[in-house]
């Protein structure tokens, strides 16, 4: 949890793509809609394509410290922050 992200090729091995963050992790990673899904100790939600690329797509902060695991039900995602449960969706 010092705040680096690896992908690689399971079958070959290879690497595809590392990403230094500026905060470390406590929660895993998420796969929801060929993206990755992971929230940083300080509270902000990367949002990864899940290509060769790793492609950022969004990085929102949600204004307070997070350390679980997003939740997808129903088109809508669930977050728990340090003091608040978060719905976001339509």
């Amino acid at each position: 949890s010092y705040g680096v992200l690896v992908c690689y090729d399971t079958k070959t091995g290879e690497k595809y793509w590392e990403k230094e963050m500026n905060e470390g992790f406590y929660s895993s990673p998420m796969i929801a809609d060929g993206k990755l899904y992971i929230m940083d100790m300080g509270g902000v939600m990367h949002i990864i394509k899940t290509d060769k690329a790793g492609t950022q797509v969004a990085a929102p902060a949600l204004g307070e410290a997070g350390f679980a695991l997003p939740a997808f039900a129903d088109g809508v995602i669930y977050l728990r922050g340090e003091n608040s449960l978060y719905c976001i969706g339509n």
